[in-house]
């Protein structure tokens, strides 16, 4: 399985998703939901997360953690990184859009989202952050479902995410682009 920087992490993780798995003890229940739920405001989530999504051998309940932490660490947890750290986030969710463009779709659409709350909090990407994943996803076929599972959520994202800390101006500019992307890709 995929190895990060603290392998007893990675074991307590993943006891914590095996007891939702096997236990019907709401005690046990109830002390694994809480210790996932501590560990997703970590800033060691970052980077097990990153690492536990993108690899090969991690099986489909630990990818879904991941894409789900990853999420939520985006919409409330984005001041733990250095902006400089924010293009390599970027990056890393886009490759895990293209990597889950075929399926699942639950951990699909957490990529989309995490990658659509990333988008608004980065100025210097927002405004052709559309543009960009369109250039980027639109031209490989395997790619395109995860582009349109991005271009579905983002603006409902943009819209009505409000955890979010994002100007008016910006959503509107968000919000114009995705109506002037979407009725140019519908011709």
């Amino acid at each position: 399985m995929a190895t990060t920087s603290n392998p007893e992490t990675l074991q307590k993780i993943v006891a914590a998703l095996g007891v939702f798995a096997t236990s019907t003890d709401k005690q046990q229940i109830a002390s694994a939901n809480e210790w996932l739920q501590d560990f997703q405001h970590t800033i060691e989530a970052w980077e097990v997360s990153s690492t536990l999504l993108m690899a090969a051998d991690s099986p489909p309940p630990l990818k879904m953690f991941a894409a789900q932490t990853l999420k939520s660490k985006v919409v409330y947890d984005l001041n733990q990184l250095p902006s400089e750290q924010l293009p390599l986030l970027r990056d890393t969710l886009v490759s895990a859009l293209q990597q889950f463009s075929s399926g699942p779709r639950n951990t699909l659409v957490q990529i989309s989202l995490a990658l659509s709350s990333l988008a608004m909090q980065m100025p210097d990407w927002a405004p052709t952050a559309v543009q960009n994943l369109i250039e980027t996803l639109g031209t490989t076929p395997d790619y395109v479902a995860g582009l349109l599972q991005f271009l579905a959520v983002l603006p409902d994202d943009v819209s009505t995410n409000t955890r979010i800390p994002v100007s008016v101006s910006l959503k509107d500019t968000f919000l114009d682009r995705q109506r002037l992307k979407s009725n140019s890709i519908g011709r």
